[in-house]
């Protein structure tokens, strides 16, 4: 049987992991879990049951405690998962504290979930539902204020669905028939920067400053959920700005576009950045005072998303002049940040510029 998320736990935790396992069920009612050892039949030998359970679980969830810290078979559980590939998330339940040792040691990169942050909380839900690709609107009550839930939930779904057709239609025709505007489009921020470029306030795809947004590879105008081949076409352009190479410019119209590797270089050498823990990501603040909020998102390998909530990757619209394969990037991650280049065909986020 093919699982989303493997528990690795101590018995000891068990009706607090029971707790946390209800609440993410709840939240993301497709979600399958791998989580009780009663599930193993009789005839099941134990070990065998736990390693093909790992191997068919996308995620393993570690409940981190003391307890579990001190059980020689949850290290040997995520021992065994992190040498065959899977991503680890590690969550701190409530009360414990994280101590020096064998986690610190072997993920101390790796940020926690806490338990008892409804903000964290909601981060993993968000992730998960994501990363399974099971995005579950929250009922509707229609005797409150529907606003911020079309706000949160509805707009990136049409954000999306912008990006997918404009390339055919006319932007305009559309954000009319819909009767909105997206909120990339309202909240240019001015930094005060020296050019006086004015930077999109959240993701391309998302519609708040804290959503990752839409992966895209370098001159695609559509999303990407996993990495195609190699394009010989986008291989041999050296700039897309303004072009129907560039999805900012395609999709939000003529007066936005993807950064400039200038752009990129002003918002890292004028700002102040200041990594945010809880939201896994930068806040850059510009001379004047204002801000931008840019998530560690990162980027489209393969078939999935890897470093999410610990790197994120931006694109620019240039190309690296030394090898067309690249393409100029924002790369960070806690305490580093500065430019790079990144193979074109790699899925990444995009935050659009505003220039009067």
């Amino acid at each position: 049987m093919k699982y989303d998320v493997f528990i690795s736990y101590s018995r000891r935790d068990y009706d607090e992991v029971c707790a946390l396992v209800k609440k993410l069920q709840e939240r993301i009612p497709t979600l399958s879990c791998f989580f009780d050892v009663k599930d193993i039949e009789v005839a099941e030998k134990f070990d065998d049951k736990i390693v093909s359970s790992i191997d068919d679980a996308k995620y393993v969830v570690f409940a981190l405690s003391k307890n579990s810290m001190q059980s020689t078979w949850t290290k040997t559980e995520i021992a065994y998962a992190q040498n065959t590939g899977k991503k680890i998330i590690p969550v701190l339940l409530g009360g414990s504290k994280l101590e020096k040792g064998w986690f610190l040691f072997k993920f101390g990169r790796t940020d926690c979930i806490d338990s008892t942050n409804p903000i964290q909380v909601d981060k993993l839900v968000n992730n998960l539902s994501r990363w399974t690709s099971k995005d579950i609107l929250p009922p509707i009550d229609e005797s409150v204020d529907n606003s911020e839930l079309k706000r949160k939930y509805l707009y990136p779904i049409v954000a999306t669905l912008i990006a997918l057709v404009s390339v055919i239609v006319n932007i305009d025709t559309i954000k009319d028939w819909l009767g909105i505007t997206p909120a990339f489009v309202e909240n240019a921020v001015d930094l005060g920067l020296r050019t006086g470029t004015l930077w999109g306030k959240c993701n391309l795809g998302a519609l708040n400053e804290h959503e990752t947004g839409n992966f895209y590879i370098w001159g695609g105008v559509t999303p990407v959920r996993q990495q195609p081949s190699p394009s010989k076409e986008l291989q041999a352009i050296e700039k897309i700005i303004g072009t129907d190479y560039d999805v900012a410019f395609k999709t939000l119209g003529d007066k936005w576009k993807l950064p400039s590797e200038e752009q990129m270089l002003e918002l890292i050498n004028e700002c102040k950045w200041e990594w945010q823990e809880e939201y896994s990501g930068y806040r850059v603040i510009g001379p004047n005072g204002n801000y931008i909020f840019l998530p560690a998102a990162g980027c489209v390998m393969g078939k999935s998303i890897h470093y999410d909530n610990e790197r994120g990757y931006y694109w620019t619209g240039e190309s690296n002049l030394q090898d067309l394969t690249r393409a100029k990037e924002l790369l960070f991650w806690k305490n580093t940040w500065g430019p790079n280049s990144g193979a074109k065909n790699v899925g990444r986020t995009i935050r659009p510029v505003y220039k009067n």
